[in-house]
């Protein structure tokens, strides 16, 4: 019966669900680097403390990488980012878009979440369910 109840816990405990961090993260918890992987490619995305942005994203089958970069906020009221003017790679039906090249205009905003176990994610539009996952 007691390795039924460690096993239950380590099962839920691997499949607890992102948890917001709640206001007790920090510009130093936020910036850093992060990865999302896509079905059309990989963007790996690095917040500076300064503010700045840097993006950078390979599609699948191309060895051409775009770059672009810009300015961030961490809006610790809400536990998120806001990225301003940043690339915007995929639909809200996960597709590619076909200016994703091209900067948005305005702000791309994002929860900042940390799991249990310490790792942290930004998630940009939750319906299509991908997350950047912090790397370093």
């Amino acid at each position: 019966m007691r390795m039924l109840a460690v096993g239950m816990l380590v099962v839920a405990l691997s499949s607890a669900p992102l948890v917001d961090c709640g206001g007790d993260a920090k510009i130093d918890d936020v910036a850093g680097t992060y990865v999302c992987r896509y079905d059309c490619g990989t963007e790996l995305l690095r917040l500076k403390e300064n503010g700045e942005y840097l993006q950078v994203v390979v599609l699948d089958g191309d060895t051409t990488t775009i770059s672009h970069t810009g300015t961030w906020v961490f809006v610790e009221r809400d536990n998120s980012v806001d990225l301003q003017g940043g690339l915007l790679l995929v639909d809200g039906f996960g597709t590619l878009r076909p200016d994703y090249m091209v900067p948005v205009s305005g702000v791309l905003g994002a929860g900042w979440y940390r799991r249990w176990l310490g790792t942290a994610y930004l998630v940009f539009n939750e319906d299509v369910g991908l997350a950047y996952q912090k790397i370093e």
